[in-house]
């Protein structure tokens, strides 16, 4: 929808500013370990989708669906149909056009880092700083969301302002997200104290990493056909999630292999987990970038239809 809404240049921050929501619920999530220990996980669930749900149907009664810059345009009687591309034809298009695969493939290593720190930090602060369990829910919940939001919005429209020059810009700002979140990522983890590690480490880390998605949204786009890019972009999604359960599996396995339960072995898995995944996802980001597009429909309609 983005991709149709909005020319090119704009899509960064309009992708970044909708990624900015992830983060603030991210950071609610962290808040709801406290509630729970309240009232219940049953009850917190329950409170969580009644919010959520009321929310929708406010979404549902008051938003209405603008015409889109690519919506296809009806023939004039006598005039061929565009012909119709089957689900194979569209996966084809999708995994034969190797700038396409490379960049799902680097989301979805990026991704696997991303659940490593969501999925074991938890865990490694329970373990190493077992005193600030209460605290570290209410920080976290801060850290995540507003250092999440600040580095999607402001990533979305620094490469908004920077693709104007450096056509590259929508690859180099995730990989350079990737490169800067690594020193936080590993004081967060090696910190012996709990305000640094958050503050110093994973609020940084968040600050500077999380800029990436909405520029590599915008490159994912404008790399996919128009007629696919909503296929496209779902097996993005459905990658990235896959591998990025696979990673929780793997940490988890590993951690049980060879750590005998040790809560101090933790941070240095969850630290070679983060570090390889951020750098060999900067070096996809990188490649992408180096590949020519291949020809795709041009785009040069209003941001937004007059009709009705």
């Amino acid at each position: 929808m983005i991709a149709d809404l909005f020319p090119p240049e704009m899509r960064p921050t309009a992708n970044g500013q909708f990624a900015s929501g992830m983060y603030i619920g991210g950071g609610l999530a962290s808040v709801s370990m406290d509630i729970a220990t309240g009232i219940g996980w049953r009850s917190t669930c329950f409170v969580c989708s009644i919010f959520g749900g009321a929310t929708a149907v406010i979404l549902f009664a008051t938003m209405k669906e603008p015409t889109r810059m690519n919506a296809p345009v009806k023939k004039a009687s006598g005039e061929e149909e565009e012909e119709k591309l089957s689900t194979a034809d569209s996966f084809k298009i999708i995994f034969g056009t190797r700038k396409v695969a490379i960049l799902i493939g680097a989301a979805s290593i990026r991704f696997m880092g991303g659940y490593a720190i969501a999925g074991y930090l938890p865990y490694m602060y329970s373990a190493v700083f077992d005193d600030y369990e209460t605290i570290y829910a209410y920080l976290n919940a801060y850290v995540v969301a507003f250092g999440g939001f600040c580095s999607s919005i402001a990533g979305g429209w620094v490469t908004s302002k920077w693709v104007v020059t450096q056509p590259k810009a929508n690859y180099y700002v995730p990989a350079i997200g990737c490169l800067l979140g690594c020193p936080f990522i590993t004081i967060c983890c090696l910190s012996s104290n709990f305000y640094v590690s958050m503050l110093c480490g994973l609020f940084m880390e968040y600050l500077v990493a999380e800029c990436w998605f909405g520029p590599y949204m915008s490159a994912l786009q404008s790399s996919l056909p128009p007629r696919v890019r909503g296929l496209g972009i779902s097996v993005m999604m459905f990658s990235a999630t896959f591998f990025g359960s696979l990673m929780s599996y793997a940490i988890g396995e590993w951690y049980d292999g060879c750590c005998d339960g040790s809560g101090a072995y933790i941070r240095y898995i969850v630290l070679y987990a983060v570090l390889g995944t951020y750098l060999t996802s900067a070096a996809g980001f990188y490649w992408a970038s180096t590949i020519e597009d291949e020809p795709v429909p041009t785009e040069t309609k209003p941001l937004l239809s007059d009709e009705p």
